[in-house]
């Protein structure tokens, strides 16, 4: 989980000011520790170029999480599974657009599961280049 994705995660979560939890799949440790380093120290960059105080970085840690991430075994949790379909339309759907989608998927139509997903459930304000709700990066 780079760093950029967890400061879009603060954001959306002050900005709703909802707290929430984190789910990963079992195979990523590396997500975990990215996160609990996070809720101690999160270097957060300013939009326009530098704080009030003229930094470039401050600490923003995740405060919103009250619990540890979650570990979930795929082929026991459903969300899991939902999660991991919705992000493979999503990275099919960019490769199509990027033109690295290779033929095979282009004929089975999986660059359009994602278009499937009805609008009204996607974050679409979660970026300014887009809006379909898919952050690139």
């Amino acid at each position: 989980m780079p760093c950029i994705y967890v400061s879009r995660i603060k954001t959306q979560s002050d900005k709703s000011m909802t707290n929430g939890m984190m789910f990963f799949d079992e195979g990523h440790k590396e997500y975990i520790r990215q996160f609990r380093k996070a809720q101690r120290y999160l270097p957060t960059g300013s939009s326009r170029g530098a704080w009030e105080d003229g930094s470039l970085t401050k600490n923003l840690r995740l405060s919103m999480f009250p619990k540890d991430a979650n570990v979930k075994h795929s082929d026991l949790s459903y969300f899991l599974q939902i999660s991991d379909l919705i992000v493979y339309a999503a990275k099919t759907k960019i490769e199509h657009e990027k033109g690295i989608l290779s033929q095979k998927r282009i004929d089975r139509g999986h660059h359009l599961l994602y278009n499937m997903i009805e609008r009204r459930v996607l974050n679409t304000k979660v970026t300014k280049h887009r809006d379909d709700g898919i952050l690139t990066v």
